[in-house]
């Protein structure tokens, strides 16, 4: 994971850089974070298979690097 200052910041790194990477406002990666794992204490909880993509998108993960192999 990489912090940076400025959404500027970020494109002039991927302009350079080209990486295959997404980039995430640390408030959507939070609440992602605190979706994914909200039940990951309970005994009865299941690897998330289905709807994953849908659940990306809605915090901004799109395109070839949210999708799941």
């Amino acid at each position: 994971m990489l912090l940076f200052r400025s959404e500027q910041h970020v494109n002039r790194w991927f302009a350079r850089w080209k990486p295959h990477a997404a980039a995430v406002f640390l408030p959507a990666g939070w609440e992602l974070g605190e979706a994914w794992y909200a039940d990951r204490l309970k005994l009865d909880c299941r690897a998330k298979t289905g709807g994953s993509q849908k659940r990306f998108a809605k915090f901004g993960l799109r395109g070839e690097f949210s999708k799941l192999a």
